[in-house]
């Protein structure tokens, strides 16, 4: 059974926050974002820089064929190639964000 955090940690609870996530590895972020595409190369700009070019992407979407342009991804973004147009890309990026310490 989890326990809720705020149980024990008064400025926790002052913040209503009962639950906190942990990650494997000091420094690891995720950024989330929906992209529309537009059937060919779709440029996607991430909301915070990554440190690195060494970040995962997960795409998915309704027929499975958007992918990630591997030769692409800079700090500030990458590509998404293939989709029909005017579909829903499930962007979930995970790596370590730029000024994070690793």
């Amino acid at each position: 059974m989890a326990r809720k955090l705020s149980d024990y940690i008064p400025i926790l609870a002052a913040e209503g926050i009962d639950y906190v996530a942990a990650a494997d590895a000091a420094g690891v972020g995720s950024q989330y974002q929906l992209v529309t595409v537009s059937g060919g190369t779709q440029a996607v700009t991430l909301a915070k820089q990554m440190a690195n070019v060494s970040y995962a992407v997960l795409v998915t979407e309704e027929t499975g064929a958007v992918t990630v342009d591997e030769s692409s991804k800079t700090v500030t973004g990458f590509d998404l190639i293939g989709g029909g147009a005017g579909e829903i890309a499930n962007v979930l990026v995970i790596g370590q964000l730029n000024g994070q310490k690793g």
